[in-house]
């Protein structure tokens, strides 16, 4: 395995659910092993969580998902491709849940870095309608042309500055809030 810089500990849920293709989840549990290594699979068509990410084993059966609050993070750091993501099975326990039936619970650890990319060339323009702009303005404008507010952030999928109108400016400082979440798993 690759050296890593960040790691995150959490457990899976839905482990006692069924998967779309009938195949019961605590038995997959039942085969797994600490140290195995899983994947993490977007769930975009999911009706419940537009961030949710499902836990599968490389034969791709499923253990269950991420939890909400884990999931919006990885969501963004999935989808924007800039991290290398490894995730590995750290315990498996076993427990009695509130009905008292015996459940097969999986604990991971999310490994992850930080991908390096080349700048990419970028032209000013204005998102509403595209006239060019000698250089990258500091904060929030008025286009010259269409007098429209034009506002310079930063992409996380490209880390570079684009200017965006208020809708996609609202969503990348959305998007920059939960990576910057992500830092705090640093290795110290």
């Amino acid at each position: 395995m690759e050296e890593y810089e960040y790691i995150y500990y959490t457990n899976i849920v839905g482990v006692t659910h069924t998967n779309d293709d009938g195949s019961d989840r605590q038995k997959i549990i039942k085969k797994c092993w600490v140290g195995e290594t899983l994947n993490l699979i977007r769930d975009y068509e999911n009706p419940y969580d537009k961030n949710a990410i499902k836990v599968c084993r490389e034969s791709g059966e499923q253990l269950g998902y991420l939890n909400k609050d884990v999931a919006e993070n990885f969501a963004v750091a999935i989808d924007i491709e800039r991290y290398k993501i490894w995730v590995e099975i750290k315990e498996l326990s076993k427990f009695r849940n509130e009905s008292g039936k015996k459940v097969r619970g999986c604990c991971i650890n999310i490994m992850f870095n930080l991908i390096p990319i080349q700048a990419p060339e970028i032209e000013i323009v204005c998102p509403h309608c595209n006239f060019k702009l000698e250089k990258m303005p500091a904060r929030k404008r008025k286009c010259p042309n269409c007098e429209k507010d034009i506002y310079p952030r930063i992409d996380p999928k490209i880390a570079w500055c684009v200017l965006v109108d208020e809708k996609r400016a609202n969503e990348l400082d959305h998007q920059s809030r939960l990576l910057r979440e992500l830092e705090f798993y640093k290795k110290r």
